[in-house]
């Protein structure tokens, strides 16, 4: 149709010019305007075929980017050090910019945290120069600004500022806009991560890929799912970790090579994986960082210049044990910067990397939870995972009270794996007792703290000096912590 065609132009990064916005550079292409018109005419086709106005038509993906690990989704944010108190976090309602009501989207993997309400994006904590638009503050380009949630960054990208979701790095964003699924992305891009051609700063949003359902942005650089089920990556890939074969910068989108349609991609730092529709699970790049190995999963296989199929979960279990089974498939990944956790429809959790004993590093899947599914007794179906600095978290199904529950591994020296515990190291999955009176939906493991997200409030505990709080859709609580 006519409409289809309008939606289906060339990538918008083509015909750019340039403009001053404030003090900082924004692109503008000149289909702009005609991507106003063209959402004017869907709005109204939609209200006279009786749609109520929002409705969003079309296949989506799995949505990323949440700041959390709920059921069946990815994304954990990341801080750096801060004072901490030990214990769970007395978390109570105050008084917040109304721009955060109902808020369904947080993320953040560094000092900066971004969310998005009902349909507009606002972001707050530290930000280099280059990384948001500062002109409303007194910025040092040499160091960062402290934004307040009082005077949060609305995110506006060229067409508006209406938001499906988004995804925050380290330094750079990337959000889909609302009706059109075009992909923008903001932040430094010095390494092409905004994916705009360039390799500049942008404060402002710039047009990256369209038709997108997810995305997943990772140290330096970012991988999206377009509507087709087709993967895309690019930004740093010289270690292959955009999937393309070439180990080398890509300042555009370039496709990752595969047969199947992904139904997750999740960027780390030297390595990507992802899960496809036919619960097969892929991972490309460097088997070592400077200071982990095995992060591949191949066995200790150096580097993987394309998606390289790890074996079905069954493969990595021995064949006599009560737990083996052939049929369970994988059904979701979380890519750290130290290792890789994923688990299976059966809810098994494995890890590879940096995983539990003592720190050990393991090149190929080690189960760390056994279900309750595969064992046949009384336990946990593990439903998400989320991989911080240096402890892991799973989110699971208690079997008899099938209420969620978190179970958590690895450092606790600021008490961010068991709140309260002078233990320093979980060597094995321990079940977080202070959470049992609570139904857990979600889990964030972070550099130093973990939140975890309920049916009526959100609850942190580890490392952190203050605590912000932010009401949102459902009677949750958003919880930022800052320096």
């Amino acid at each position: 149709s006519f409409f289809q065609a309008l939606i289906e132009l060339p990538h918008c990064t083509e015909w750019r010019m340039k403009r001053i916005v404030g003090e900082g550079l924004a692109f503008v292409s000149p289909c702009n305007m005609l991507w106003k018109v063209v959402l004017i005419l869907h709005l109204f086709l939609l209200s006279s075929n009786g749609l109520p106005i929002g409705a969003h038509q079309g296949v989506e993906g799995k949505k990323e980017g949440a700041g959390s690990m709920s059921r069946r989704g990815t994304r954990s944010g990341s801080h750096k050090p801060f004072p901490w108190k030990r214990g769970l976090q007395a978390l109570e309602p105050s008084p917040q910019p109304a721009s955060l009501v109902e808020t369904s989207v947080i993320s953040s993997r560094g000092d900066l945290t971004c969310g998005v309400n009902a349909t507009q994006a606002f972001c707050w904590g530290y930000a280099l120069s280059g990384q948001v638009d500062l002109s409303d503050f007194a910025s040092d380009s040499a160091s960062k600004t402290f934004i307040s949630m009082e005077s949060m960054v609305q995110i506006v990208h060229e067409a508006g500022d209406e938001w499906k979701t988004l995804d925050v790095g380290i330094d750079f964003a990337c959000g889909i806009q609302l009706y059109t699924d075009v992909l923008y992305c903001w932040g430094i891009g010095n390494q092409g991560q905004l994916g705009n051609g360039l390799t500049q700063n942008s404060a402002f949003p710039v047009c990256t890929l369209p038709d997108v359902a997810s995305v997943s942005v990772g140290k330096h650089h970012a991988c999206a799912i377009k509507l087709d089920g087709s993967g895309y990556c690019w930004g740093n890939g010289r270690d292959y970790q955009l999937g393309n074969g070439v180990g080398a910068v890509s300042t555009t989108p370039v496709l990752v090579q595969s047969q199947e349609a992904w139904l997750q991609l999740v960027a780390g730092d030297k390595v990507t994986c992802g899960v496809t529709v036919n619960g097969n699970l892929y991972c490309w790049g460097t088997d070592s960082t400077s200071s982990e190995n095995g992060l591949l999963g191949l066995g200790g296989e150096p580097v993987a210049q394309t998606p390289t199929q790890l074996g079905a979960p069954s493969d990595y279990l021995d064949p006599t044990s009560d737990s083996y089974d052939t049929a369970d498939e994988w059904a979701g990944v979380y890519t750290g910067f130290r290792s890789v956790c994923a688990y299976t429809n059966f809810g098994d959790c494995f890890c590879w990397g940096m995983v539990v004993q003592s720190y050990l590093t393991a090149s190929k899947p080690t189960r760390v939870i056994t279900s309750s599914l595969s064992s046949g007794n009384p336990g946990y179906i593990v439903e998400g995972v989320s991989v911080g600095n240096y402890h892991s978290c799973a989110l699971g199904t208690d079997s008899e009270s099938l209420m969620g529950r978190v179970l958590c591994w690895g450092d606790n020296v600021y008490g961010q794996s068991f709140p309260g515990s002078i233990q320093q190291t979980l060597q094995v999955p321990t079940l977080v007792e202070d959470l049992l009176a609570y139904d857990v939906i979600a889990v964030s493991a972070s550099d130093f703290h973990t939140c975890v997200q309920t049916q009526e409030t959100t609850i942190c505990f580890g490392e952190g000096e203050q605590w912000l709080l932010a009401p949102c859709a459902y009677h949750l609580w958003l919880a930022l912590l800052h320096k």
